[in-house]
C-alpha cells in the first residue's frame, strides 16, 4: 500500500521552474533517496513535503491524510514529519538527553532512555554536542526526530560534513537504525554511494523532473539516459548503447587510428582508462594493466 503520495508537484521561484509535475509514491517502511546534481530540485521537493515551502500546484498525502492541495496546507508542525538538516541543528547548551527530550511532554520522557540505548548514546547522555564525534551528533539528531514518533523522516544531505572514512561507518549505522525503527524515510543526497547503500529505491531528479525511479540495481544496470548513468558511476555511449566502464574493455591494436589511451588511473583491482576517439569523444574502460598514454586500440 502506498504510504506517501506526491502528485503533480510544481514549484517556481520567479521565472525559474524548479519542480515540474513531480510524482512520487513511497511504500510503508521504505527508505527512498532523492539523487541529483545541485539545482536539480531535490531539496525543494524535500522542503515541500516537510511543509517548509508551498507547492504552486499538486497534492501530498501521507497515510491517506492530506498534507497539501489546492484547498489545504498543513504547517510543518502539523504534519508529524521529522526533518534532519546538514548541520543537525542541535542545541549546544543542552546535554544529549535534553536535546533528545526537547519538545516532549513530561509524561513522555520515559521514552528517552530507551531511544538513547537503541542509538548507543546512553553513556553519552550528559555530554554536550561539542563533546561528541560527528557520527554521534548525527545519531542524536536522528534520535530527537524519532522519539516523537514521526510518520515520515526526511534527511537533507546528512553526511555532507563527515570525512570519507567516518561517512562509510555512519552511513551503515544510520541505515540499520532506520530499518530497526520501521520509519519510512526520504534521503536527499548528491552522493550516489549514499543512495546506493541506504535506499530501497532511488528517484533521480534532472532539472526539476524525476527521470528514473527504481531500485539501486535497476538504476545501475539499466540507466534510462546518460545523465542517470554518469550520476551513478559513469557511462559510455557505444553505438547508441549505454555501457558501464566495468562492462567494457580496451583491446590494444597498434594499427588503430581511431581510439587512443589518453590517461589511466588505478581503481583498486583494476585500472580505468580514459580513451579518446577520433571525434574527441571520451570513453572509459577497464583494464588489468597500466596502459601508457598514447596506446592505440579500441573499446569493446
Amino acid at each position: 500500500m502506498t504510504y506517501l503520495k506526491v502528485k503533480n508537484i510544481t514549484k517556481s521561484f520567479g521565472k525559474s521552474k524548479v519542480l515540474k509535475n513531480v510524482d512520487l509514491a513511497i511504500e510503508k517502511n521504505e527508505v527512498v533517496a532523492l539523487l541529483g546534481e545541485s539545482g536539480s530540485g531535490k531539496t525543494t521537493l524535500l522542503r515541500i513535503i516537510a511543509g517548509l515551502e508551498n507547492a504552486d500546484q499538486g497534492e501530498i498525502l501521507l497515510d491517506e491524510r492530506i498534507l497539501e492541495n489546492r484547498q489545504l496546507f498543513l504547517k510543518a508542525e502539523q504534519r508529524k514529519v521529522g526533518v534532519i538538516f546538514q548541520d543537525y541543528a542541535l542545541f549546544p547548551h543542552l546535554s544529549v538527553r535534553q536535546n533528545v527530550s526537547y519538545g516532549l511532554k513530561k509524561n513522555e520522557t520515559s521514552k528517552v532512555d530507551q531511544i538513547l540505548k537503541s542509538f548507543e548514546l546512553l553513556e553519552h547522555a550528559k555530554k554536550k554536542p561539542h563533546q561528541l564525534s560527528g557520527g554521534q551528533q548525527q545519531r542524536v539528531a536522528i534520535a530527537r526526530s524519532i522519539v516523537v514518533n514521526p510518520s515520515l523522516l526526511l534527511l537533507d544531505e546528512p553526511f555532507s560534513s563527515l570525512d570519507q572514512s567516518l561517512k562509510r561507518k555512519v552511513r551503515s549505522e544510520i541505515s540499520n537504525l532506520l530499518r530497526q525503527q520501521n520509519i519510512p524515510s526520504i534521503l536527499v543526497t548528491h552522493d550516489p554511494d549514499d543512495a546506493m547503500e541506504m535506499a530501497d529505491k532511488i528517484a533521480i531528479l534532472q532539472q526539476g523532473e524525476i527521470v528514473q525511479y527504481d531500485t539501486p540495481e535497476k538504476i545501475y544496470h539499466a540507466p534510462v539516459n546518460e545523465y542517470v548513468g554518469n550520476l551513478t558511476g559513469g557511462i559510455n555511449v557505444i553505438n547508441g548503447e549505454l555501457k558501464r566502464p566495468v562492462h567494457t574493455s580496451f583491446i590494444k591494436d597498434e594499427s588503430s587510428l581511431i581510439e587512443v589511451i589518453k590517461s589511466n588511473f588505478y581503481h583498486g583491482q583494476f585500472f580505468i582508462s580514459a580513451v579518446s576517439k577520433r571525434d574527441n569523444a571520451i570513453y572509459h574502460s577497464v583494464s588489468t594493466e597500466n596502459l601508457e598514454s598514447g596506446t592505440k586500440g579500441s573499446v569493446k
